[in-house]
């Protein structure tokens, strides 16, 4: 239930929209020796380009790349906010986990008070479940418009 309070859906567009700018980078992994260009960080990469950075070859995988290849902290935020839908699947899974458990705990509880304990929280758990797949079906609506599919 925290994660539905901490991570609402203009927060999670507005990582996926600075992803999107920021751009990543994978490793190239034929090196080869002419590549023409070097990487620059005055210079905002397309997608698809070979780049030289240090001793190693990057191709850049967002439309827009600013972010440092090889940096683990720009390729992190990059892989967890491309796609919108990534967290809120992860959150989605994570709360079906927890109800399927309680759910389990019920059948397994044998006195009155965990009874009641356990089906209290599968209340509160139920409704967030419903906001978290509410939330993404929105999101996913949105993304087929903007995608046009």
């Amino acid at each position: 239930m925290l994660m539905m309070f901490m991570l609402p859906l203009n927060y999670c567009d507005a990582l996926h929209q600075c992803a999107l700018h920021l751009g990543g980078w994978e490793r190239y992994p034929c090196g080869h020796r002419d590549t023409p260009h070097v990487w620059s960080a005055l210079t905002v990469w397309p997608h698809g380009v070979l780049v030289r950075h240090g001793k190693l070859l990057y191709r850049a995988l967002g439309i827009h790349n600013v972010a440092i290849p090889g940096d683990s902290h720009h390729g992190r935020f990059f892989f967890m906010f491309e796609s919108p839908l990534r967290l809120i699947n992860w959150m989605a899974t994570v709360l079906l986990l927890l109800v399927i458990y309680q759910l389990f705990m019920v059948t397994r509880s044998h006195s009155w008070h965990q009874l009641l304990s356990v089906s209290g929280l599968l209340i509160f758990n139920y409704l967030t479940i419903y906001r978290v797949f509410r939330d993404r079906w929105a999101l996913q609506v949105v993304i087929r418009e903007r995608t046009g599919t």
